[in-house]
């Protein structure tokens, strides 16, 4: 069909009039997400939307389910303004963590409160094929144990070690997951469930719930540093991961330290993550003890080396094991030195750090804190926070959950109801 000029200008004029309605629709929805119990009146004032505009859109998210009626408001002179809240029981998304060890799958609300939740331990020498199925399983289990409609999930949010392409949805080759190469993990998972997938490094997804829900809600420029088996950083930049142009932003675990340092796992040497990650420390540990050091996880480790894992060498130095406690120290003063460099390249409002080595021993930030602030340029640390992430183990889960929700709120009009 061929269009004269003047119909060219009506379409365009339509589809930028349905744009803005759409865009007006997810910051309306957004202010009361973030400030309600909130009325007319104010959400008007916040958005410099007209009073009209305003009541259009509460009453399409209304009887969409969206938001509810919470009270009444301070009178001005006359009726008390009716206040408007989220719904959160709304709609529902799950979250699905791929870990080293283990994977873990949750179900949460709106508000990522956790409704149910199920995990598994794997081992990094597992074929894809059978942790892809307790993936699934996961996913399968939380869904039957909620007891939730299929229809009111809105999409499932995976985290996972990188390097991705999250264009494509892959798996790249993840250093310490043996055997995962060019995994096409998000669309398997679409696929199986017909419903939104998302994908995302780990680090990533962990600095997006501390935005969100966690350590650096409210603020804008955050790093997330995840020390666990391996060492991730994730980037948000003006309320946005940042991903970098081969979506490997943020990753401090690779980071070069020490050039005559031991060989990562990703083929480099000297990496912060071959220095001061879980599987590092572990390592470090059974290296003194075969060095002769004296030290009460000798026992572990000439009974079962594979008992003296990151878990155990945490317990012994809070009851005061000298290796174990130097060991954890000297990650501990590499941490710092890799934070620096985060300091000094991106100066973020807040750094927020996860993982098992620091929500499991907390004796370790106070030394990350101390040597990154003294090896980063002064100026730079003027007012930046480092703070122990509040999600705690949960920070990947609620993350991959967190990708669901930035989509919806950002575009939450397949749910509306006109």
């Amino acid at each position: 069909m061929n269009l004269k000029s003047g119909e060219v200008l009506m379409d365009m004029s339509a589809s930028n009039a349905d744009h803005m309605k759409q865009v007006n629709r997810s910051v309306v929805l957004n202010v009361i997400r973030n400030l309600g119990p909130i009325s007319k009146v104010d959400i008007a004032e916040r958005t410099k939307l007209t009073f009209a505009t305003i009541s259009n859109i509460i009453n399409e998210l209304y009887h969409s389910n969206l938001i509810m009626e919470n009270g009444y408001g301070e009178s001005n002179g006359g009726r008390k303004p009716v206040l408007y809240g989220l719904n959160p029981n709304a709609y529902f998304v799950i979250g699905v963590e791929l870990g080293v060890s283990q994977v873990s799958a949750i179900i949460t609300n709106l508000e990522a409160t956790v409704i149910t939740d199920y995990s598994v331990n794997t081992h990094s020498s597992l074929q894809s094929d059978l942790v892809i199925q307790q993936i699934f399983d996961g996913i399968d289990e939380v869904i039957r144990l909620s007891g939730i409609d299929y229809e009111k999930i809105l999409g499932i949010g995976i985290s996972s070690p990188g390097p991705l392409n999250l264009e494509s949805g892959i798996i790249m080759k993840p250093p310490n997951l043996i055997g995962w190469e060019n995994v096409h993990l998000r669309d398997l998972v679409r696929d199986r469930y017909n419903i939104p997938t998302f994908l995302e490094k780990d680090a990533n997804a962990a600095a997006l719930a501390e935005m969100w829900f966690g350590s650096a809600k409210g603020k804008e420029n955050v790093i997330f540093v995840l020390a666990d088996e391996g060492i991730g950083g994730g980037i948000i930049y003006q309320n946005r991961i940042y991903r970098g142009f081969n979506y490997g932003g943020g990753d401090i675990g690779h980071g070069t330290i020490d050039v005559d340092g031991p060989l990562c796992n990703c083929g480099n040497y000297g990496c912060l993550e071959a220095l001061a990650s879980g599987l590092a420390i572990v390592r470090r540990v059974k290296e003194e003890i075969r060095r002769g050091v004296k030290s009460n996880l000798c026992g572990i480790y000439e009974g079962a080396e594979e008992d003296l894992t990151l878990e155990v060498i945490i317990d012994s130095a809070k009851g005061g094991d000298v290796l174990a406690k130097n060991i954890l120290d000297e990650a501990g003063r590499y941490l710092g030195i890799g934070l620096a460099t985060l300091i000094n390249f991106f100066n973020p409002e807040v750094i927020i750090i996860g993982g098992s080595v620091v929500n499991n021993y907390d004796s370790i930030l106070k030394t990350i804190e101390e040597i990154s602030c003294k090896r980063a340029f002064p100026y730079y640390t003027n007012g930046i926070k480092i703070e122990k992430s509040m999600l705690g183990k949960r920070a990947g889960l609620i993350g991959a959950a967190s990708l669901v929700l930035q989509s919806f709120f950002d575009y939450p009009n397949k749910i509306i109801t006109e």
